[in-house]
């Protein structure tokens, strides 16, 4: 009960009051600390049970690696490796397979964690989502695209999960043609109404090939879009340097119910610095706090600031640094020296010099 309910102190407690503790006790113990993130002391918990003699099982070993991968710890996940091939659990366990495989993608070792799956006598789809998602992570989008391939060879049909981090490779490479085969397939499955993180992946590789049509199709077909789905396409706008198309967006979504979040108004507030929208950038800051009550915070104030100093507003950007908390002055004021040295202007250069000294100092 402690366990479920995250109290791993309460927990450890009732373990070191019990007169006998086996396996399924320690092994509940351990994968309670590492589902919390504490995995030192779920390293020291499996430590403690083999100095009281107690052998792992399966369960006790998928708990250890969890622990390993939150950790790197790297050398101990291999040397639980060496202990689960001596036993031969490999062969008994699928879970414990993708488990070992899991740990060595957390600890940056793909090439490891492909041999393990190529060494178990089977694999599921968790199997090849675990893999792929490691490429992707290590940038490797080509061999995560290979492995949808080869799954779907083993006769494995992908899963939302897969769908998810292949369209995330696609958007990468900018491989369209197979985003949208991919596409395809979601529709014949009905899953793009079921599944609002999956839609925003798929609307998200439309938005990094530039397809921006299909983006805005896909979202009027999501179910659940919410602020994330809407600031995706946002970003994708403010990337290409299209602020209209941006403000247009930031308007429809509004219209629909949304509340723009602090994320959206950066968004839209780099779309205006790329497009030039002085004014627009100015109004939407504005109303960030008069009629959304958000504060702005440091990234919104760096974009204003680029806008004013990329068109040559240096007046307007000094006014927006002075507005900044001290603990990020200095490192504005030599923003805008840099910007007064484009520009040439030197009375404000000269004010700009002065003031990043006296932070400095």
């Amino acid at each position: 009960m402690y366990i479920k309910c995250g109290d791993m102190d309460k927990a450890r407690q009732v373990l070191d009051e019990l007169f006998v503790r086996d396996v399924v006790v320690w092994s509940a113990l351990i994968a309670g600390y590492a589902q919390v993130a504490q995995g030192d002391k779920a390293l020291d918990c499996f430590d403690q049970m083999q100095y009281e003699g107690v052998s792992g099982n399966a369960v006790t070993f998928m708990a250890v690696l969890k622990a390993c991968g939150v950790l790197g710890a790297i050398q101990k996940g291999e040397q639980i490796h060496d202990k689960i091939m001596e036993l031969g659990l490999l062969q008994q366990s699928l879970a414990l397979g993708n488990a070992l495989a899991d740990m060595y993608i957390k600890c940056g070792q793909v090439r490891k964690a492909r041999q393990v799956l190529e060494d178990l006598p089977l694999r599921d789809e968790i199997s090849w989502n675990i893999l792929i998602a490691g490429y992707i992570e290590q940038g490797q989008d080509h061999k995560a695209l290979n492995c949808l391939k080869q799954m779907e060879i083993e006769g494995l049909a992908p899963d939302p999960a897969t769908f998810t981090c292949v369209l995330k490779a696609c958007g990468s490479l900018g491989a369209v043609e197979q985003g949208k085969q991919i596409h395809d397939e979601i529709i014949r499955q009905g899953l793009l109404e079921k599944d609002v993180v999956l839609g925003t992946s798929l609307m998200d590789m439309y938005v990094k090939c530039g397809l921006f049509d299909r983006a805005q199709e896909v979202i009027e077909h999501l179910q659940g879009r919410d602020i994330i789905s809407w600031s995706s396409l946002l970003a994708g706008y403010a990337d290409s340097g299209d602020g209209e198309n941006a403000l247009n967006c930031f308007n429809e979504m509004q219209c629909r119910g949304l509340i723009p979040d602090a994320a959206a108004f950066s968004c839209m507030l780099n779309a205006c610095a790329y497009s030039g929208l002085v004014k627009e950038a100015q109004a939407l800051f504005t109303i960030m706090k008069t009629k959304f009550d958000i504060d702005p915070e440091l990234r919104h104030y760096v974009s204003l600031i680029d806008l004013f100093g990329h068109f040559g507003h240096l007046d307007k950007a000094t006014e927006v640094i002075q507005k900044l908390p001290d603990a990020e002055l200095a490192a504005a004021w030599a923003s805008l020296l840099a910007l007064c040295q484009v520009w040439g202007n030197l009375n404000i250069g000269r004010w700009a010099f002065e003031h990043s000294i006296q932070k400095k100092e």
